[in-house]
């Protein structure tokens, strides 16, 4: 019978590594309620206030128009500017007359012209020094709202501010002229504003609610089980065994006497 042995101080044959369970995920935090609730509030919020801006803004021109300073046909306006910066004087086929004071005729009247055309209206305007003032022809603006119908027909450029006097004429009793400045200004400003109150809202509500949002677990990191190498052990050198003993004869025993 042969035999197998590890040679002294030979390192044991290697054992095979169990096999590692890899431990459950572990969750990286519970879902951000706050900020959740927090965004849809801000979302919701931001457009809403863009479209109440929105709509306001369709009825702004009107608002806006409703400030100009007015001047009736067939007398002289007392006007008070205070600020330097350039108007705009309209031709009004729809609206009131403004006051001009004293016995003028046109007075608040009311009208609404109903030709196609703008009647042709001749405006003068003086300082405080009763020195003429130019006036520039200007066509660009013009407004059509429930209560006024305009046309810019002259823009004048006012470098002191203070007292001045406006003197209108016309054939036609049925107009007024109004002093103004760019009827759509407020309009725009509206519209931009709701436009970013609405992207505002979005952008930041939905950054607030991907922050809130659950993660998804992480992986904890699992270690490969390692492939045991297996050595041969060589075997052991056979040896023979040692011969039975033999039988006593000459040379053995005691000595004879």
């Amino acid at each position: 019978m042969s035999y197998q042995f590890q040679p002294p101080g030979s390192p044991p044959p290697p054992v095979a590594a169990a096999p590692v369970v890899p431990p459950p995920p572990v969750p990286d935090g519970k879902p951000k309620r706050l900020l959740l609730g927090l965004g849809a509030i801000v979302l919701v919020g931001g457009l809403a206030a863009g479209g109440v801006l929105y709509g306001k803004s369709t009825t702004a021109v009107n608002d806006t128009v409703s400030r100009f300073a007015r001047a009736p046909i067939g007398c002289t306006t007392t006007l008070e500017f205070d600020r330097t910066d350039t108007f705009t004087l309209f031709v009004e086929t729809k609206g009131t007359a403004g006051n001009a004071g004293g016995d003028c005729k046109g007075n608040g009247a009311r009208f609404d012209h109903q030709g196609a055309k703008v009647p042709t209206v001749k405006l003068s305007l003086t300082d405080a020094n009763d020195q003429s003032v130019p006036l520039t022809a200007f066509t660009t603006y013009s407004y059509d709202t429930d209560s006024f119908r305009g046309s810019a027909v002259e823009q004048v450029k006012i470098t002191t501010p203070g007292t001045y006097r406006l003197t209108v004429t016309s054939d036609a009793a049925d107009v007024g002229v109004a002093v103004g400045g760019d009827p759509e200004v407020d309009q725009r400003r509206l519209q931009l504003i709701a436009i970013a109150s609405a992207i505002g809202g979005l952008v930041l509500g939905v950054g607030l609610m991907v922050l809130g949002r659950p993660k998804r677990p992480t992986p904890a990191a699992v270690l490969a089980p390692t492939t045991p190498v297996w050595q041969p052990v060589p075997p052991a050198p056979s040896v023979p065994p040692a011969p039975p003993p033999s039988a006593p004869g000459q040379g053995w025993g005691a000595p004879q006497p």
